[in-house]
């Protein structure tokens, strides 16, 4: 059976600096292709990774890569099944471009697969309605190794009831089929099939995810979160689940792009990497056992109360350089509201420590949970400048949108129909002004307190800025917006 999986384009939204147009690896859809040429022709389309200097304003938004008609074009008339990664909610209208596309030339039957290891992406099943009408044959939820190559072997049968943590159209009428559960062991799939991917063209952008020099690669060393803060889509995708591949296991697939590629740079795009305090210390050891010249980042963050002062000293020591965490607020009715536990004076102590290591520190504030007070804001704005004096060298702030899936969105009567809004700017929310302008005013705050209590290493960053080598992901932010916004 020949299977197609395609990477949608990067789609930034207009005037967003925070939280749309980052060129997020595909790592999802990279272990997917690894597993399924195991036992099928495999062939990946990277719409983004393709060409992703071509740049594309549509309605409000910036489109990265190739078009949909080249895509098409590209899709062999062999292909046995479709898949298209459903990587994050911006994205939306692009999928569906993709759906319609397929649709009118019957190339294949389509499966949308869905993203549960980003907060960035949305339920399927909250849109399902909208994916079928455009031409979906198929939509997969959560881990969708087992689930889309069991599509496959079903193809001509039509057996699908059997498979569980999907939908389908028979009949006329949309079928779920409930999730039995997820990958528990995560060791028995392959590495990423990182060949079938033009990853130069993602190493010469000069910005990620995480800042980077040079090449890069993204590892998911587990899968899942088990917290259920109400502001995410997580709890929805991924059940509170929180699985993850053995230490080994995770170091020989460093070692693995080392030998083939020459990597030495790894972000980690978990979830939650830092779970397992112990399961972390090994890694860390075994790093450092193996005289590994590495590093690596915690690019989509970790819970910083899970990292102990060993723990801490062992990431250092192992090539940790990069570390993100999320306070959200500074205000505990805000963090009692969201179901969000934080220690925040645990947290100032942590970002001393990461002070004193070199490892570069990132908090993540999400503004506009309903509910929260002027008087909240002033916490945030108070605990933000705390964290600059103990260190933290960037804050980022999200205002927050109600995400499909996420519990905000099932209680939310003002969301807008198109799903591409959904971003970190909403800039359709009633309270948006309000919120756009506390952060805009915070940041130089940041900055001058940042200059205050650390000038040597605050006078610095225009120069990274300006060499394009970055040590956080403010100083890519502008370089990026630069990019593909103003030059584009």
């Amino acid at each position: 059976m020949h299977v197609t999986i395609i990477n949608p384009n990067i789609v930034s939204q207009k005037g967003d600096f925070f939280g749309t147009g980052i060129p997020y690896m595909p790592f999802i859809p990279a272990v997917l292709a690894g597993y399924l040429r195991e036992k099928h022709d495999a062939q990946v389309i990277d719409a983004f990774g393709l060409n992703p200097r071509r740049i594309t304003h549509q309605d409000g938004f910036v489109i990265q890569g190739i078009s949909v008609d080249e895509i098409l074009k590209r899709v062999p008339e062999h292909t046995d099944l479709i898949c298209i990664f459903a990587g994050h909610v911006v994205e939306h209208n692009r999928i569906m471009a993709f759906l319609e596309a397929f649709r009118k030339a019957r190339k294949a039957p389509v499966a949308v697969v869905e993203n549960a290891q980003a907060v960035t992406a949305y339920s399927l099943r909250r849109a399902k309605d909208e994916f079928f009408k455009a031409g979906a044959d198929f939509l997969v939820l959560g881990d969708p190794e087992y689930r889309v190559e069991a599509i496959l072997r079903h193809l001509k049968d039509e057996k699908f009831e059997d498979i569980d943590g999907i939908l389908f159209k028979k009949d006329g009428k949309i079928t779920e089929n409930t999730s039995k559960g997820e990958i528990t062991d995560l060791d028995a799939l392959p590495f990423p099939a990182w060949d079938l991917f033009p990853l130069e063209n993602y190493w010469k952008l000069g910005y990620s995810h995480a800042p980077f020099q040079g090449k890069y690669i993204a590892l998911l060393t587990s899968r899942g979160c088990p917290l259920v803060c109400k502001f995410c889509v997580v709890p929805a995708t991924n059940k509170k689940r929180w699985n993850a591949r053995s230490a080994e296991h995770v170091v020989a697939e460093m070692k693995h792009w080392i030998g083939k590629l020459g990597i030495r740079d790894f972000h980690i795009e978990d979830l939650n990497p830092t779970t397992d305090r112990m399961r972390m210390k090994k890694i860390c050891r075994l790093i450092i056992e193996q005289k590994l010249d590495i590093k690596f980042k915690f690019a989509s963050g970790t819970k910083i109360e899970t990292i102990d002062e060993e723990e801490m000293r062992l990431l250092g020591q192992a090539g940790c350089d990069y570390l993100s965490f999320s306070p959200e607020s500074g205000s505990p009715a805000v963090l009692k509201l969201m179901n969000k536990q934080f220690n925040h004076a645990y947290a100032i102590r942590m970002t001393k420590l990461m002070q004193k290591l070199g490892i570069k520190s990132q908090a993540c504030f999400v503004l506009g949970f309903p509910g929260e007070t002027d008087g909240d804001l002033k916490q945030t704005k108070k605990y933000a400048l705390v964290l600059a004096r103990a260190g933290v060298d960037e804050i980022a702030m999200f205002i927050m949108t109600p995400v499909p899936g996420s519990e905000p969105f099932e209680n939310s009567m003002n969301t807008p129909q198109d799903l591409s809004k959904l971003t970190f700017s909403p800039t359709w929310s009633a309270n948006y002004k309000k919120l756009n302008s506390f952060r805009m005013r915070l940041y130089p705050r940041f900055m001058l307190t940042k200059l205050l209590f650390h000038p040597l290493k605050t006078l610095k960053e225009p120069f990274r800025m300006l060499t394009g080598k970055f040590d956080t992901k403010m100083e890519m932010t502008l370089y990026r917006v630069l990019k593909t916004q103003v030059l584009g």
